[in-house]
């Protein structure tokens, strides 16, 4: 769990004491009327834990809530060069956190119970060990490859310069971005202060040959899939389900073929599919394309991207499509770190690690 957003429903909040405490702690605070929608916004930012990470708080009036939002293992680590799994855990632990620091202003009272929690926004972070074969920049140039073919009107690919392979993914903006993908090196040139020099360079040096894959969900997709209480971050195998889903989707674990079927083989397995296949495989020159609206038309993409084919996508375009990397970016296969590295206190002081 990296970034996260979440909404406390059931708070009672008294404003004038709310705003007098925190321009008593010099916090800036503003207020903002909504007359059309009968609201009333309260925010402000605090830095919270012992690493003082800043988190966003929005309170709303009407609906007696307060959004939160801000990095989780930055938080508890003062960085985030690695993400750890065990969500559940974080997300309660770091709860907590803030409704201490919450209460300690005055003139909030939060609810006791977990189930008044909502979580609206979070990201999963996994790393994966490359191989000799690939460098970081061919990876992440042939990932943004695969998701300028695959996505062409959503993919993006920032910072690349001469000495950096930059980060590409999926979503234009902050509000739409569902994936990232880039060289976590970066993230080790600034060493935070209380981390010994001698252990963060053995953290840098088990990361150097990573790529790190972020995949953010959003309020509809955690609804969707089940994930927007906190009880549900309970059941690993939905969140691992989820994860491997979007690797999937994204085109990241999935092996694209290049070269095309032969209509025996489409006859072998599914003869209904001759004509659309040689469609596909011709760029419409021979067979006969099925209609969009047919359920057909969905079986078909499901039974061609069982083959390694994506009809989104024109065959042509597969060449871009193929970026080779499938075998490593498994989830199940994410890297993990060492004992060593796990238990260093000065790294990762928490209880989920010992």
């Amino acid at each position: 769990m990296d970034n996260l957003k979440y909404r406390i429903k059931g708070v009672e909040i008294d404003t004038s004491t709310l705003m007098s405490n925190l321009n008593e702690l010099d916090i800036p605070v503003s207020r903002k009327s909504i007359p059309k929608q009968q609201e009333v916004l309260i925010n402000f930012s605090l830095p919270i834990g012992k690493h003082h990470c800043r988190w966003l708080f929005r309170c709303s009036l009407k609906e007696q809530s307060i959004l939160c939002s801000g990095g989780v293992t930055k938080t508890f680590f003062g960085h985030n060069v690695w993400v750890f799994k065990k969500e559940m855990v974080q997300i309660e632990a770091i709860i907590k956190i803030i409704a201490a620091d919450l209460k300690s202003i005055g003139g909030i009272v939060l609810p006791d119970s977990m189930a008044a929690i909502t979580i609206e926004r979070a990201e999963i972070t996994r790393h994966h060990a490359l191989n000799d074969s690939v460098s970081k920049r061919q990876a992440l140039e042939h990932l943004n490859a695969m998701f300028m073919a695959k996505f062409p009107n959503r993919h993006f690919y920032n910072g690349a310069t001469h000495e950096k392979a930059g980060t590409t993914g999926i979503g234009l903006n902050k509000n739409s971005r569902v994936c990232r993908a880039y060289d976590p090196f970066d993230k080790f040139k600034e060493k935070p202060t209380h981390v010994p020099e001698e252990i963060w360079n053995l953290l840098r040096d088990e990361c150097a040959n990573h790529l790190r894959i972020e995949l953010i969900f959003d309020k509809r997709e955690l609804q969707s899939a089940g994930l927007s209480t906190v009880a549900a971050w309970a059941n690993t195998a939905l969140i691992d389900d989820q994860v491997v889903k979007r690797y999937e989707d994204y085109g990241l674990s999935s092996e694209f073929k290049t070269k095309a079927l032969q209509p025996d083989q489409v006859i072998s397995t599914n003869p209904a599919y001759v004509e659309a296949a040689r469609f596909f495989f011709t760029g419409g020159e021979r067979g006969k394309r099925i209609n969009s609206r047919s359920g057909t038309s969905n079986r078909f993409k499901q039974y061609m991207a069982a083959k390694g084919y994506c009809v989104d996508v024109a065959f042509s375009h597969h060449v871009h499509l193929a970026h080779g990397l499938h075998r490593i970016l498994q989830p199940q296969h994410a890297a993990e770190l060492p004992d060593e590295l796990r238990s260093a206190p000065d790294l990762f002081n928490f209880w989920w690690q010992k």
